[in-house]
């Protein structure tokens, strides 16, 4: 498959910068940004990045792991300019997903994960991809078709616990719209529109017309994660191997909050385990210490849950599973 060029950086510098952005947590790269010259060195230089990639009416193509994957020129340099998204979580979906499942990728963005599943489902499966923001969901489309995977459904509604109409609320960073709101640093500039009436749907209703059950729920919302379970109590119910990777942003889930949600997924029969891809590691362990840890972080992780099986035996070391050989996270146990 043909694509467009990557940018001409030396290999050595490009992985060294990447290694060392991703030993950074969210706090430390929010500090980073405010260093004062810094940013505007930084977009300075990316400009010169972008005439060498090709700008697309405002995209940008890059290579981000296997996939032609374009990005919103405006939002270039968010962390998509390096080599690999989120590794811990990609791992992870690596694990999860095998040939013939279905996927519900729940707040799809520009489909980075969309697409992972898709590659890893194969054409028996499927997956689908919800996004409501129309400006995503043409993005979405493009990397779908332009790596030429036909297994993929977009969904161009919220998720939440019915069906109906609510307000996206628009983030500055297209990643962080959401339904139940975003911090005032980040809403829109005055004269702009800071909110976007969406149709909204329940993962129940949406499986239960389309006769079948996802063995992997992603769920990406900026907070409307508790709302979107409530939307899928039956699809857990009916779905022993369910398993779920769930976004902890701590500015949703304040304290006793984040608590109350982790704590709930345990009680739906979820073994949990949090995701740091900051960390590049996993860590495993009794409920109790998971959630403690999980709430002493102060930055933005993704916790698993998973129910056919113990978690430590899915992070063995496993044979050739098909999917490309990566560098293994390290696992802590809690």
């Amino acid at each position: 498959m043909s694509g467009p060029r990557r940018p001409n950086w030396p290999a050595l510098p490009r992985r060294g910068i990447s290694f060392l952005y991703r030993q950074l947590n969210s706090r430390q790269r929010l500090m980073l940004g405010k260093v004062p010259g810094l940013l505007p060195l930084y977009r300075a230089i990316a400009g010169r990045w972008l005439t060498t990639l090709g700008i697309e009416k405002g995209l940008v193509p890059i290579r981000l792991d296997r996939f032609v994957f374009y990005i919103d020129a405006q939002e270039f340099g968010n962390g998509w300019v390096f080599d690999s998204y989120e590794p811990a979580t990609t791992f992870m979906f690596e694990r999860l997903v095998a040939a013939g499942d279905w996927v519900a990728d729940v707040g799809a963005h520009w489909g980075y994960f969309t697409l992972l599943a898709a590659t890893l489902c194969g054409e028996r499966g499927k997956v689908v991809a919800f996004e409501p923001y129309p400006k995503n969901v043409s993005i979405l489309t493009k990397n779908v078709q332009v790596n030429h995977l036909s297994n993929v459904d977009i969904v161009p509604s919220a998720v939440s616990d019915r069906k109906g109409s609510a307000n996206l609320m628009l983030s500055h960073d297209t990643s962080g719209n959401s339904l139940v709101s975003v911090p005032p640093s980040a809403k829109l500039s005055p004269g702009q529109r800071d909110h976007l009436a969406v149709q909204t749907l329940a993962l129940d209703d949406y499986f239960s017309e389309a006769h079948c059950s996802p063995k992997l729920v992603k769920i990406d919302i900026e907070g409307g994660e508790l709302a979107a379970l409530d939307g899928m109590t039956g699809l857990i119910r009916k779905t022993p191997d369910l398993a779920l990777i769930v976004e902890l942003n701590p500015f949703y889930f304040p304290g006793g909050r984040g608590e109350a949600f982790l704590r709930r997924l345990s009680e739906e029969g979820f073994e949990l385990a949090l995701v740091d891809d900051a960390r590049f590691q996993i860590e495993t362990g009794p409920t109790g210490l998971v959630v403690k840890s999980a709430l002493e972080k102060g930055y933005t992780i993704n916790v698993l849950g998973v129910r056919d099986k113990p978690i430590d035996r899915l992070l063995a070391p496993q044979g050739d599973s098909g999917a490309p050989q990566r560098q293994s996270p390290r696992i802590v146990h809690l």
